[in-house]
């Protein structure tokens, strides 16, 4: 969704009414994979807000609110300009694969991959596509299999704070 649709649907969640239609919604898609994979108890531990969502905060704390840990891909790829928000084209010299901008990620950073993009004859492109992401240091994998830093720790004395873990590498979806 793009934001004007955001906005238009949920403006904020500032009601008790967008927030329980944006609940609902979520709600919805649980209980179609529910029925889909016949598991009662199915629930999802991750979300994605499509489109702009990530953008809004509200959208994000009220997801996590539901218990989700919101992930924002600040990284995303398509082929043969199926997205028209994806400007750059022919990403690092790889005909047919599309990104917003020219550079290589950052460390830890979200990429998203639909699924749809990289089928037939966009696996080739994919294959083209890792090969310089590898090369950069990108690990890849499922955000489920991604253990991040734990959080800070809030000293209760003058002693130092001990050291912050870092991060494990970027988990890609």
């Amino acid at each position: 969704m793009r934001k004007r649709e955001y906005v238009a649907k949920y403006d904020g969640l500032t009601t008790e009414g967008q927030r329980a239609a944006f609940r609902s919604n979520y709600m919805r898609n649980t209980e179609h994979f529910r029925v889909s994979l016949s598991l009662p108890d199915f629930d999802f531990p991750l979300a994605r807000l499509p489109g702009d969502g990530s953008t809004f905060a509200s959208l994000v704390k009220e997801t996590e609110s539901l218990g989700m840990r919101h992930f924002h891909w600040p990284w995303e790829f398509a082929t043969n300009r199926q997205f028209c928000w994806l400007h750059q084209h022919d990403w690092q010299g790889i005909v047919g694969v599309d990104r917003e901008e020219a550079g290589l990620p950052s460390n830890n950073s979200v990429i998203l991959f639909h699924d749809r993009h990289w089928r037939g004859e966009n696996k080739q492109r994919l294959d083209e596509l890792l090969t310089p992401l590898e090369k950069s240091g990108c690990i890849f994998g499922k955000l489920a299999d991604w253990k991040p830093a734990p959080p800070k720790s809030v000293p209760t004395s003058k002693a130092l704070p001990s050291a912050e873990v870092p991060a494990e590498p970027a988990a890609t979806q």
